[in-house]
């Protein structure tokens, strides 16, 4: 039986609220004990997130100190809705202004990818893409960003130490991607089956998709997307959660048996404001299953 978590803390940093969890993952190697895992989603640097509070942001995550840092997703939004990028590559760039706009993409993805080269988790950086890198340009993030960005697509890659391993997979964008559970699935059986398995997924939706019944395979799946709500009321309980399910808007919840955690995320997406729902920096440390 899985059991996720031993305990919580949230500790306030500015506008941040950094979220600490001790995991208990199934078949945590030794080596793995007091892993330190750092989740940042949804920085949406641009005009309603500014550099100053991305930078704030990573400074939290420089002092933490994590081994491994995993990306879930919306990197950048100059544009509030996508709709000026489509109209400027499906209607007509020239109306529209597209080499303006992808100069001022590419400048964003640039800087961000430069604040985020400051940080040197020992294991590096792994990441998915959400919806606003689509309608962005992916193009621009994987060039600006740093090169050593582990960048999974329906895929799974593996940290390693001595001859121990956790297994890191991550699913397209459910959105604008085109995500396969299946075959990220099918991947896992490259390694053997005693090994932590995680799950990034931009959007907590994967849990209604068709086949999420493989899900149970995995030991802990991590999303964001929702922000929580971002406009909360008191206690902070969403008005919007930007997700077709209600189950899985913030912080920890279950699965059935495997745990999901969806962050509030870094940024500000639309609006340059949060009610009940400071922006978070997820901490995770990893500890083997305790035996009964």
């Amino acid at each position: 039986m899985k059991k996720p978590i031993r305990k919580t803390k949230t500790v306030k940093s500015g506008k941040f609220a950094i979220e600490t969890l001790e995991l208990e993952l199934a078949d945590c190697p030794s080596e793995f004990d007091g892993y330190l895992i750092a989740q940042l989603s949804d920085l949406h640097f641009g005009p309603c997130t500014s550099l100053e509070h991305i930078q704030a942001g990573l400074q939290i995550v420089r002092e933490a100190n994590p081994d491994l840092i995993l990306l879930t997703g919306d990197y950048l939004q100059y544009s509030n809705t996508g709709l000026h990028h489509i109209l400027a590559t499906r209607v007509s760039p020239k109306v529209f202004r597209w080499r303006k706009y992808r100069r001022t993409v590419s400048k964003l993805a640039k800087v961000l990818g430069k604040e985020l080269s400051t940080l040197q988790p020992r294991d590096g950086f792994i990441g998915i893409f959400g919806n606003h890198d689509y309608h962005e340009g992916i193009g621009s993030i994987r060039r600006q960003f740093s090169s050593d960005i582990k960048w999974l697509v329906n895929d799974v890659t593996a940290i390693e130490r001595s001859n121990s391993r956790i297994l890191i997979a991550g699913l397209d964008d459910m959105r604008e991607g085109k995500p396969d559970l299946k075959k990220t699935h099918e991947k896992l059986l490259d390694y053997p089956s005693s090994c932590s398995r995680i799950l990034l997924s931009h959007t907590p939706d994967v849990s209604v998709i068709e086949g999420e019944a493989l899900l149970d395979d995995f030991d802990l799946i991590l999303s964001g997307h929702t922000h929580g709500g971002q406009l909360c009321l008191p206690g902070g309980f969403p008005i919007v959660t930007r997700s077709a399910q209600r189950n899985h808007a913030s912080g920890l919840s279950m699965h059935r048996e495997t745990p999901m955690y969806v962050n509030r995320g870094m940024g500000y997406g639309g609006l340059p404001l949060r009610t009940f729902c400071p922006p978070e920096i997820t901490l995770l440390r990893l500890t083997p299953q305790q035996q009964p």
